[in-house]
């Protein structure tokens, strides 16, 4: 039989809900779920502590239920995995680093791992896209510790270089891969019309490419999985993403200049993804809509530039200037570059799925049916992500600025 895969967008700290939801799913789909997925702003909140590590203004921080299931009080139904995102009990987070079990049943991702699921192998990398923090030092890592200041509790969870690094080293091709906010870019090989209609704040930033992670995009390139599941946007969204098409229009539409070292003096750009999480109120008008129909898949789009627009902000990221947008280029020279995937196995094309928050009304949960592999249905180390992380490990950096240097990949795998 079908391994059932549940994804679920944002969760926010409604675990229980998220469990209830899925034995509803057990009679539409007529079998029980394997696995959940959730893509982020998991809160694991175990006590008052953690929340003082949680990146919300004071009177919405709660403990939620994540503590009943940390002390055994409540078991998860199903086994889950999670990433991180840029809602999380930061210090608790931090003690995982690497990735862990934070209660019985339910695994941390780590700020980027791989682990298997029944021979499925699943990647994913935590936290959200921020400039600044990206390029601080040469290959930097988190080198924030609790207790934290009011700036370093808002870039802990900031993507790095180090990080998407280490998943650059992948050779073996990935079933699946989870990131919390959207590749960049991502959107304009679907139904880019539709998510305007309901997300018209987007506009300007999808118009000016810079929606989304220009990181986890490279990341795509790179790893091309069957599927790839984020959250982040609170909006559903599905695009059928072809290689090496697609993916060498927005190797073209973005700057793929980030592999470089860059010059921490740079001037900084700001976050357009970090989006306010109203926590106390319900839906709002253009969120209430009906459902976004299926994306279409597209080889091409057309977008125009234009000055962007400060439309949405989140009162708790830091205040940065915004960077300057990058205009759509001409598409004719499609140049194909080397697969990952082996013939045998590789489909040509990137399920991309993104998934609203937990909530009433909200399409935040969906099951996927992949392949049995036909293996016990228990979580297994990847041994691939176990060597690079051995290797890498001697070179993560822990200072602000810090300038280790980088061996060849070819000197790593030795």
């Amino acid at each position: 039989m079908p391994l059932n895969i549940a994804v679920v967008g944002c969760c926010h700290g409604e675990l229980p809900k998220i469990y209830e939801r899925l034995g509803s799913c057990h009679g539409k789909i007529k079998s029980k779920v394997d696995l959940l997925i959730i893509c982020g702003d998991f809160q694991a909140i175990r006590n008052t502590y953690d929340l003082d590590s949680l990146a919300v203004p004071t009177k919405y921080r709660k403990l939620g239920y994540f503590g009943e299931y940390y002390t055994g009080k409540r078991k998860a139904r199903v086994p889950t995995i999670f990433i991180g995102g840029n809602h999380e009990s930061s210090s608790f987070m931090t003690e995982l680093y690497l990735g862990g079990w934070v209660c019985p049943d339910i695994y941390y991702m780590g700020h980027s791992g791989v682990v298997q699921f029944n021979g499925l192998r699943i990647g994913g990398i935590s936290g959200v896209y921020y400039e600044s923090d990206y390029n601080k030092g040469k290959f930097n890592s988190h080198f924030e510790l609790p207790p934290y200041t009011h700036s370093s509790l808002r870039s802990v969870y900031h993507t790095r270089h180090y990080d998407y690094l280490k998943l650059k080293q992948i050779e073996q091709p990935l079933d699946i891969f989870i990131s919390h906010d959207w590749p960049r870019g991502i959107e304009h090989h679907g139904n880019v019309k539709s998510l305007i209609k309901r997300k018209p704040f987007f506009k300007d930033e999808i118009n000016t490419n810079t929606l989304g992670n220009p990181v986890t995009i490279k990341l795509l390139d790179h790893l091309q999985p069957n599927h790839w599941f984020s959250g982040h946007l609170h909006v559903r969204y599905q695009v059928n993403y072809k290689h090496p098409l697609d993916l060498e229009r927005t190797k073209e539409l973005l700057n793929y200049q980030m592999d470089l070292p860059v010059d921490p003096n740079d001037p900084e750009a700001s976050n357009p993804d970090e989006v306010v999480v109203n926590l106390d109120s319900g839906d709002s008008e253009h969120e209430s809509e009906g459902a976004l129909p299926s994306a279409q898949t597209h080889s091409s789009t057309e977008a125009t530039a234009t000055t962007p627009k400060v439309l949405t902000k989140n009162p708790d990221e830091l205040d940065i200037e915004t960077s300057q947008p990058t205009v759509l280029p001409d598409m004719t020279n499609i140049r194909k570059w080397p697969r990952l995937r082996s013939p045998t196995n590789y489909t040509g094309v990137t399920k991309f799925l993104a998934l609203d928050k937990c909530g009433v009304r909200r399409e935040y949960l969906e099951v996927t049916r992949l392949k049995n592999k036909q293996t016990p249905a228990v979580f297994t180390y990847d041994p691939e992500w176990l060597a690079i992380t051995r290797a890498m490990q001697q070179y993560m950096p822990t200072e602000v600025y810090d300038t280790k240097d980088y061996p060849p990949k070819d000197e790593l795998k030795k």
